[in-house]
């Protein structure tokens, strides 16, 4: 293998990142050596999704990243939710450079020590102007995840910044909720849009099936889920189109009441959050705490681009 598909764990060891139980494609990702842990063989890289080009017609580039370092990102630490049982920790959130591997990879721990039981990561793209995303504009995010009960990752999403109906509204392009009951009987990713917290929050889902997703290679469901792929949204005047890997969703006024009130604020800002969480919450389950023998997994994120419209 070459440098860049390896990385340092925090324990100090250099790990193949497809040494998940030595299947075709993967990452050393449920604790255990598998066939290929600890430096050895494991499977085959999967080949990453080609990132968008810069110049895309009716569009901007406003800001580009591919991670190998994290300049701009706010790198949470200590912060706890109770909608989930882990910590965020700064240790968790290796940029490429670190990592010695493809862009950005947030580590997922079973560790003692802390308030909660597990351990996880999140950043806030907030530090830079050209970070921040007007009302309307397109976003192209190329990332993967690995499959574990109680995982929780959120690859990309979107909260508000300012302007518009204050701090009401989310964006969600992509969540993998791990041992969820509906992941149970049909693996899914989660395309939601929320109004607001509290007791009148609604939300539209419009979820995309891992049985939906094109599978040239024809691989089992689960290794097709971990494989990195390519979430694209772009948001225009009465819309939001999200893709992955070309399976589209279509939100509008149409879905909800609120919709104008959330979503076509003509001054309202966003910014990108990147979120692992794992475990059941003190007030809220939605996904389960881990299986017993699970210890560890890891999501990356290779590159993201946005763009302002023409």
């Amino acid at each position: 293998m070459s440098g860049g598909d390896l990385w340092y764990g925090r324990d100090g060891i250099r790990y193949p990142v497809n040494a998940r139980r030595a299947t075709t494609y993967g990452w050393r990702g449920d604790g255990n050596s598998g066939g290929g842990g600890n430096g050895g063989g494991g499977g085959i890289l999967p080949d990453w999704p080609e990132q968008d080009p810069d110049t895309v017609s009716g569009w901007n580039l406003r800001y580009s990243t591919d991670f190998q370092d994290l300049s701009g990102w706010d790198v949470k630490n200590g912060q706890t939710q109770n909608n989930d049982n882990s910590v965020n920790l700064a240790k968790n959130v290796l940029p490429g450079s670190v990592a010695d591997s493809k862009g950005l990879t947030i580590e997922g721990y079973r560790e003692s020590g802390y308030s909660q039981p597990f351990t996880s990561g999140e950043i806030y793209g907030t530090g830079q102007p050209n970070m921040i995303l007007p009302n309307y504009f397109r976003l192209c995010v190329i990332g993967r995840t690995a499959k574990a009960n109680g995982f929780w990752p959120a690859i990309m999403w979107m909260r508000p910044y300012s302007g518009g109906d204050g701090s009401n509204g989310e964006i969600d392009v992509m969540e993998y909720m791990g041992g969820r009951v509906e992941n149970q009987s049909r693996m899914r990713i989660a395309v939601t849009m929320h109004n607001e917290y509290g007791s009148s929050q609604d939300s539209a889902k419009k979820p995309i099936y891992i049985d939906q997703l094109p599978n040239p290679d024809n691989l089992s469901l689960d290794d097709l889920l971990e494989r990195p792929h390519k979430y694209v949204i772009e948001k225009t005047p009465g819309y939001i189109n999200i893709w992955i890997d070309g399976v589209q969703r279509t939100f509008s006024a149409a879905d909800k009441g609120w919709w104008n009130r959330i979503m076509e604020a003509a001054n309202r800002t966003w910014y990108m959050r990147i979120t692992l969480q794992i475990g059941a919450g003190s007030s809220t389950a939605v996904v389960p705490n881990p299986d017993t023998g699970w210890n560890y997994d890891v999501m990356q994120v290779a590159s993201v681009k946005t763009w302002d419209m023409s």
